[in-house]
């Protein structure tokens, strides 16, 4: 991993024997792009998964994060909230790219803590930029939707588990989960006093009367923790704390 601008020449200048041809010939790599990333994200992965996760069920992770550029013509850019500088008391923005990632999480000989390599990358573009572009504009949920989508597609057969922040816990995201609920597990912050119902129930026929919105009220999450006989609670690590 390298860090600090110029990634390309600090990548030339750390891979050892100095390649030939200017440095200028590798930014082409990426300006001129000629391949494919979705093809070649899909060969990284799968080279992943079997040599880390030949069995048993893969662990996704999902986040999102914001990269500066504050360049006059780039592409994608936006104003976003930088969730690693900011704090409850101090808001920061940045203006640049905004990524949803969805990464492997993996075991590593020799480290007490599982890694996250990044496998499926979605820019996240603002309203204004989305119209702009002729495109429909897509949350970040819906970003990692499609990402899940990308990756059931890779790996039919595998049942995975999907855990990402609050951002994540949306209604749609939920009930993509849920219509895949044999092949893929969401796991997302919950506030643990929300209000939940069941699907309102069905119109009978010859039923007056507007249309009921939600069906019976739940427990809450809270009240069916504390409710469970095999419950335990547990400390755990926590950003070093």
């Amino acid at each position: 991993m390298v860090r600090g601008r110029r990634t390309v020449w600090r990548l030339i200048r750390w891979s050892g024997d100095r390649p030939s041809g200017h440095f200028s010939s590798y930014h082409r790599v990426f300006s001129h792009r000629r391949w494919s990333s979705r093809s070649l994200a899909k060969r990284l992965a799968s080279a992943v998964v079997e040599h880390f996760v030949a069995e048993g069920v893969p662990e996704l992770a999902g986040d999102d994060t914001v990269s500066q550029h504050r360049g006059a013509h780039v592409y994608g850019k936006g104003c976003h909230r930088d969730a690693v500088r900011s704090s409850h008391q101090h808001l920061v923005h940045r203006w640049g790219h905004k990524w949803v990632v969805l990464a492997l999480r993996i075991q590593v000989a020799g480290a007490s803590r599982t890694w996250a390599l990044p496998m499926l990358v979605a820019l996240y573009r603002t309203p204004e930029e989305s119209l702009k572009a002729g495109g429909v504009h897509k949350t970040p949920p819906q970003l990692m939707r499609g990402l899940l989508a990308i990756w059931m597609r890779w790996f039919p057969q595998r049942k995975t588990v999907f855990a990402g922040d609050g951002g994540f816990a949306s209604h749609k995201l939920a009930a993509f989960a849920s219509r895949h609920r044999n092949r893929l597990t969401l796991v997302s912050k919950f506030p643990p006093d929300v209000v939940l119902h069941d699907p309102p129930p069905h119109r009978m026929p010859g039923q007056n009367g507007r249309p009921r919105v939600v069906g019976t009220r739940l427990p809450s999450p809270r009240d069916v923790v504390v409710s469970h006989k095999h419950g335990k609670r547990l400390t755990v690590k926590w950003y070093g704390g």
